[in-house]
C-alpha cells in the first residue's frame, strides 16, 4: 500500500491535488481553512526579532514565490514548493537514482510547474517519506525542509503548521531564519 493513495472524498482533513487524472490526499499537510494574509505589522514584528528591515523580508518573499505562499490546485491550497532531487539523492545515498526525476546528484536547470513539484514529491514520498519532505523547499520564503528541524517539532509537525495559514508561517520563519 502506498503512503499517499487515491482517496475516497468523505471526511476531508488534508489537501487533495490532481496528478495524472488521479486525486491524491497529501497526508503530510493539513487542509488550509484560514485564508489570513500577512500584514505589514506581521513583517515588522518578524523584522524586529531578526534585526533586519521588513522590506528585506518582503523582497525575499517576492523573489522566491512572487509573494504568494500557497498554490491552488483542485480548489485546495497547498504550500508552494520546489522539490530538490539533489537533496533527495544525498539524503537517500543515491538509492533511487534510477529515477532522475526525483533523485540525482545534480539540481534541475528548470523546475517546471508547482504541479510537477508535487508529482515529484509524492513519488519520492512513497519511497522514503521523511527524506522526501526534507528535500523540498516550502512556502513563501522557500525554507528548505532539511533546514527545518527543532527539538520540539518533527518535519511533519512543521509542515502541518506551514500548511494551516500564512500567519503560522511567521513562527516557523522566525525559528529557522534565526539559525
Amino acid at each position: 500500500m502506498h503512503l499517499i493513495t487515491m482517496i475516497n472524498p468523505t471526511i476531508k482533513k488534508h489537501p487533495i491535488i490532481l496528478l495524472n487524472n488521479k486525486e491524491y490526499e497529501l497526508i503530510f499537510l493539513e487542509l488550509r481553512m484560514n485564508m489570513d494574509l500577512l500584514t505589514d505589522f506581521d513583517y515588522e514584528q518578524v523584522a524586529n526579532e531578526l534585526v533586519c528591515e521588513a522590506k528585506a523580508l518582503k523582497a525575499v518573499a517576492i523573489k522566491e514565490t512572487k509573494d504568494e505562499s500557497f498554490y491552488t490546485y483542485l480548489g485546495d491550497h497547498v504550500p508552494k514548493i520546489l522539490f530538490e532531487r539533489n537533496y533527495f539523492h544525498k539524503l537517500t545515498n543515491g538509492k533511487f537514482d534510477d529515477d532522475p526525476e526525483i533523485s540525482s546528484s545534480s539540481s534541475f536547470a528548470k523546475y517546471g510547474t508547482y504541479a510537477k513539484q508535487y508529482e515529484r514529491l509524492i513519488k519520492a514520498y512513497n519511497l522514503s517519506p521523511r527524506e522526501a519532505l526534507l528535500s523540498a523547499s516550502w512556502g513563501k520564503f522557500q525554507v528548505m525542509g532539511a533546514n527545518m528541524h527543532s527539538n520540539e517539532l518533527s518535519i511533519e509537525d512543521i509542515l502541518y503548521e506551514i500548511s494551516r495559514s500564512k500567519k503560522s508561517f511567521n513562527y516557523i520563519k522566525r525559528l529557522f531564519i534565526k539559525k
